[in-house]
């Protein structure tokens, strides 16, 4: 059988993944609060890490405050020009 007449093979995936949108600018109006990434973040302590590395940590600030601003600095100029915008930045 020729290379050229092999169909492909796509997997199924979960829809969350099947419909994942990765954003190119965010809302400078829309403000996420603490307990809006509380969920996010349960999420993200359960799922495995390279090397089994487990448990997560995460820092986080949103916009306005102390810890955002310390982030947004240590961030290059082509990654703050999106992050100025974005509600909250978190680092894991």
């Amino acid at each position: 059988m020729a290379l050229d007449r092999v169909p492909e093979v796509r997997p199924q995936l979960t829809p969350l993944l099947e419909e994942r949108w990765s954003p190119r600018a965010f809302d400078p109006d829309h403000t996420l609060s603490a307990e809006d990434l509380a969920p996010l973040f349960e999420a993200a302590r359960w799922a495995p890490s390279a090397g089994n590395s487990q448990p997560w940590s995460f820092i986080y600030g949103l916009r306005g405050d102390d810890p955002h601003s310390t982030i947004f600095k240590l961030l290059d100029e082509g990654n703050q020009r999106w992050a100025k915008r974005a509600s909250a930045i978190i680092i894991t």
